[in-house]
């Protein structure tokens, strides 16, 4: 049976509602399906009802930020009480996270246009159909032509980035106290490819329950040395396209959509997951 275990909905930043999401994943001939929409919950219950109107397998996750080493790393965490003090707290404060710096980006840019304004921003309601995040769909509602990743552009121009994820540790101990695993989401982008096997050490010393081995952007040197790291330390396996419809589909040459990465169930190890 056919596996995606990360994938998103417009509950985040996707183009697609979970109707849509459950629909596509079932023209690709998937079977089981997770979402992880970043750092919310808000469409489990819809993508659920969704998955079992067309007769697939619904696991329920969430994408985590986190901060490690001065980089970003991302956790998917699978199996847990979503409705977990501890999780929910740490979901809201990454959405806070998130937001301020969008707000701070409207605010600088609006030192060089003024037709941008806190207030409006603060008032505007994304159209969760274009995918993306409230920021950059209130700048295409105010004219500008951006898509991604050229919209990433304005946060680097204008110094806009967050501050204060928490840290691996706390992700992980957190997800663990809502009875979850925690797992590395995409390792191969997160981190340097020539130190991969000395972080994955690392960061399984911080909780890390398994990593997601199977992805599009992953190389064939890249698979190989998370599916022996995992081997060799008894973690789980996971694959994931990190389909975003419409948004992410291609960067860089690469295919983030669901069927785009076709792996059977039994070339994972899910800890019980299914």
């Amino acid at each position: 049976m056919l596996a995606d275990l990360h994938v998103h909905t417009w509950f985040s930043d996707s183009t697609r509602s979970p109707a849509e999401v459950a629909r596509a994943a079932k023209a690709q001939g998937i079977g089981i399906l997770a979402v992880c929409d970043h750092n919310t919950i808000a469409g489990h219950g819809s993508m659920a009802a969704a998955c079992t109107e067309v007769g697939i397998g619904f696991v329920p996750g969430v994408e985590i930020n986190a901060s490690y080493e001065g980089r970003d790393q991302h956790i998917l965490a699978f199996g847990c009480d979503f409705a977990h003090p501890a999780l929910g707290s740490l979901l809201a404060e990454n959405q806070r996270i998130l937001e301020q710096v969008s707000i701070d980006l409207i605010d600088r840019m609006r030192t060089v246009d003024p037709q941008l304004d806190l207030a409006e921003y603060a008032a505007y309601e994304r159209d969760s159909s274009r995918g993306g995040w409230k920021g950059i769909d209130y700048l295409r509602f105010k004219g500008y032509k951006i898509a991604y990743p050229a919209c990433m552009e304005y946060y680097a121009r204008y110094d806009c980035r967050p501050a204060g994820f928490p840290p691996v540790e706390k992700i992980t101990a957190a997800v663990h106290t809502a009875g979850g695993l925690a797992i590395l989401a995409h390792p191969g982008e997160m981190l340097p490819k020539d130190e991969l096997n000395t972080h994955l050490f690392r960061l399984a010393g911080l909780g890390i329950d398994g990593m997601e081995c199977y992805y599009p952007a992953h190389s064939a040197a890249v698979l190989r040395t998370c599916l022996n790291f995992c081997h060799a330390h008894g973690l789980c396996i996971t694959a994931g396209s990190d389909d975003h419809g419409g948004f992410t589909e291609w960067v860089g040459g690469v295919h983030y959509a669901m069927g785009a990465l076709r792996v059977d169930t039994g070339a994972l190890r899910l800890g019980g997951l299914l």
